[in-house]
C-alpha cells in the first residue's frame, strides 16, 4: 500500500455512554445507508460571536450548516483519526472529491487579546455578514413590493409607510440596482448562505487546545439548493429515509434544532428534527457519489455480510480492513 493521501469520511463517532459494540453495529448500518442513499449531509446550528477590540460581543453570525465532512490524511494517520471520528471510513482520491464540489473549511480565529491586529479576522468576517444581511434586506423589500403596491417597514421601533409613488420609486431603484449588478439576487443570497456552512473557529478553548480544529484539515461538501444542469444536487430525506436514520441513532436524529426556512420567508426560523432536515447526495450527472470512492475501510474487529462487501465492490469500491490499508503489522 503506497502512502498516497486521501480524503476520509469517517463514521460513526462514539457517543457518551455508548458501547463499542453498539458503535460498530451503527457503523454497519451507516455503510448500508451509504449504498442505498448516498452521502448523508446532516445539519448543525452554528454561531460565531462578533467582538470589538476590547472583547465585547456586539453581534453574532448564526447559520444552519448542512454538510458532509472529510479529512485529508495519509493512511498511516487514519487509526488515530478514527479514535475520534469513527472506525469506518470512505476514502476518496483528492481530485475525485473535488469533482463532488468539496471545499476546505475557512477557519476563523475567535480570540481577541487586544494585541495589535488580533481582531482583524473577525472584522473581515463581519464584512461577509454585512453583505449577507444587506442583500437579505433588499430581497425582503423587493418581495414585499411584488405583493403590495405600497411599502412599509419597522425601523428603530417606528413604523414607516411609503405611499404608492414612493413605493414605485423604491421598486424601480431595486430592480435597476440588481440589473446593473448583473446578478440573480436570489441565487447570490443562496450562495452566501451555502458559504456559511464552510466557516469554523480555529479552536474552542473551552473544549480543545489552540488550533485544534484547524489542524484537522477538514474539507466539506455543502448542502444547498443550487442546481447542476438544472437539476437539484441534494435531496431532502424522504419519510422512509427518516425512519432509517432514526433506526441508526434515534437519540441523535430525533433531536430538535432551529432552522432558517427560506420557504417561509427571509429570516424565518422553525424547529424540526435533524432527520427531517438531513439531505442525501447520491448522484451528480453521470457520477455515482459512493462509487467514486476508492476504499471502504473497516475496523479489524467487525464482521460484515459478504453481500454488503460485494455490493461495494460492484460499485468499484474496494473493501479493506484498517490494519491492511494502513500497512500495520
Amino acid at each position: 500500500m503506497t502512502m498516497q493521501r486521501y480524503f476520509f469520511h469517517s463514521f460513526p463517532r462514539l457517543r457518551a455512554g455508548e458501547s463499542q459494540s453498539l458503535q460498530l453495529a451503527k457503523g454497519v448500518k451507516i455503510a448500508r445507508s451509504l449504498l442505498d442513499n448516498g452521502l448523508l449531509l446532516t445539519p448543525e446550528n452554528f454561531e460565531i460571536p462578533i467582538t470589538t477590540n476590547d472583547g465585547t460581543i456586539v453581534d453574532s453570525f448564526k447559520a444552519t450548516q448542512r454538510r458532509a465532512c472529510f479529512t485529508e490524511l495519509e493512511p498511516k494517520s487514519l487509526p488515530e483519526h478514527s479514535t475520534m471520528f469513527g472506525p469506518f471510513s470512505l476514502a476518496y482520491e483528492i481530485p475525485d472529491l473535488r469533482r463532488l464540489g468539496a471545499m476546505p473549511v475557512f477557519y476563523i480565529p475567535l480570540q481577541n487579546d487586544e494585541e495589535y491586529l488580533s481582531g482583524l479576522p473577525m472584522e473581515v468576517f463581519g464584512g461577509v455578514i454585512d453583505v449577507s444581511r444587506l442583500l437579505g434586506q433588499l430581497l425582503a423589500i423587493r418581495n414585499q413590493l411584488s405583493n403590495s403596491p405600497q411599502f412599509g417597514l419597522e425601523y428603530r421601533e417606528k413604523i414607516i409607510n411609503f405611499n404608492c409613488q414612493d413605493s414605485d420609486a423604491i421598486r424601480s431603484f431595486i430592480n435597476i440596482l440588481f440589473d446593473c449588478a448583473g446578478t440573480d439576487a436570489e441565487a447570490t443570497d443562496l450562495k452566501l448562505r451555502t458559504l456559511a456552512s464552510c466557516f469554523y473557529p480555529t479552536e474552542n478553548l473551552r473544549y480543545t487546545k489552540p488550533l485544534d480544529y484547524y489542524r484537522q484539515r477538514e474539507w466539506r461538501i455543502l448542502g444547498s439548493s443550487l442546481l447542476f444542469n438544472d437539476q437539484p444536487i441534494f435531496h431532502s430525506a424522504t419519510p422512509k429515509q427518516v425512519e432509517q436514520l432514526l433506526a441508526i441513532d434515534r437519540n441523535y436524529f430525533s433531536k430538535q434544532i432551529t432552522f432558517f426556512d427560506p420557504s417561509e420567508g427571509i429570516g424565518v426560523e422553525i424547529k424540526d428534527s435533524i432527520a427531517n432536515r438531513s439531505h442525501f447526495f447520491r448522484q451528480i450527472g453521470s457520477l455515482d457519489v459512493i462509487g467514486l470512492a476508492q476504499y471502504l475501510v473497516l475496523p479489524d474487529n467487525v464482521d460484515v455480510e459478504s453481500t454488503l462487501i460485494s455490493e461495494y465492490e460492484v460499485r468499484g469500491v474496494e473493501v479493506v480492513k484498517q490494519s491492511a490499508f494502513c500497512g500495520e503489522s
